[in-house]
C-alpha cells in the first residue's frame, strides 16, 4: 500500500488566490498548463473584533485554513482560498446570448470570455434562466 498519499481526492484544495478575489470568482491555479477552478471560501486569518459580540471560529468547509502551509511558498499578493477544480459553474459572460453548447470559455487577467485568448478555462454546458452560462471546467488549461 502506498504510504505517500496526502489526499485521496485533490479536486478541492486550499491554495493561494489573488487577495482581491471573491468567493465565486474563476481562477487558474499553477504555472504552465494551470488548473481551472472556482473559489469556494476565502480564508480570513483574523476576524475584526466587534464590541458586544464573540467571534466564531473560521469555517473553512472542512478544507485547510492554509495555516499549516509554509508561508515562504506564498506568492506576493495572495491569500489562501478553498478552490474547487471540477464541476459545472454559472458565470456572467459577455456574448452569452449568442453562444452554442460546447463553445470554449477562456480566462484572461481574471476575467472569462468567449473570445479566444488567454487560456482555456472550460466549455459551455448550458445557459440558466438568469442568463448566466453554465461552464464545465476544463481538466487543464491550455493557451488559446
Amino acid at each position: 500500500m502506498a504510504t505517500n498519499e496526502i489526499y485521496r481526492y485533490g479536486d478541492w484544495l486550499t491554495v493561494p488566490v489573488p487577495e482581491d478575489a471573491a468567493v465565486g470568482d474563476p481562477v487558474v491555479w499553477g504555472g504552465g498548463a494551470g488548473i481551472p477552478g472556482v473559489i469556494q471560501v476565502m480564508y480570513v486569518p483574523e476576524r475584526p473584533e466587534i464590541p458586544g459580540y464573540e467571534a466564531l471560529p473560521v469555517a473553512t468547509g472542512f478544507n485547510e485554513s492554509g495555516a499549516d502551509i509554509d508561508p515562504n511558498l506564498m506568492p506576493d499578493g495572495t491569500v489562501f482560498g478553498s478552490v474547487a477544480f471540477r464541476g459545472v459553474w454559472a458565470f456572467e459572460i459577455d456574448g452569452a446570448d449568442t453562444v452554442e453548447i460546447g463553445a470554449p470559455v477562456y480566462f484572461t487577467d481574471g476575467e472569462l470570455s468567449l473570445t479566444a485568448g488567454g487560456v482555456l478555462y472550460g466549455h459551455v454546458h448550458n445557459r440558466g434562466t438568469d442568463g448566466r452560462l453554465h461552464v464545465r471546467l476544463a481538466a487543464v488549461s491550455v493557451g488559446a
